[in-house]
């Protein structure tokens, strides 16, 4: 059996009132919902803001 192994890296983090956008380089996008960090859900909208300017 081969396996295919790819490694991508995050090209740009993006925030909205609910989920954390991750772009990678291999051009997926991956949408994480912030009830996964409740450090990130608690944030203040300015806060994360400055992470999706790429």
């Amino acid at each position: 059996m081969n396996t295919l192994t790819i490694e991508a890296s995050a090209t740009k983090i993006c925030f909205d009132e609910y989920n954390m956008w991750v772009n990678l380089s291999d051009g997926r996008i991956l949408a994480v919902p912030l009830e996964y960090f409740p450090r990130l859900l608690i944030t203040k909208q300015f806060q994360t803001q400055y992470f999706s300017k790429y």
